[in-house]
């Protein structure tokens, strides 16, 4: 895509780091998180995985969390 790798970020989100499939429940920490970037980016469109039809549920959890914001 041409991005450099400078512009290009990880989220590394608590609810993700469970070490099993099963994810936790989103948090006001992943929520602070995200917002924290969003912050020190500002961004002029978001972009969110959003399938719905994810089995382990994480697209529904980050696109959850976008939501919120």
């Amino acid at each position: 895509m041409g991005l450099k790798d400078a512009n290009v970020h990880f989220l590394d989100l608590p609810f993700y780091e469970t070490g099993t499939i099963k994810k936790n429940n989103l948090s006001e920490e992943d929520i602070a998180l995200m917002m924290d970037i969003i912050k020190q980016i500002k961004p002029h469109q978001i972009y969110a995985a959003g399938d719905l039809a994810d089995p382990h549920g994480t697209h529904k959890v980050c696109l959850d969390a976008v939501r919120r914001l």
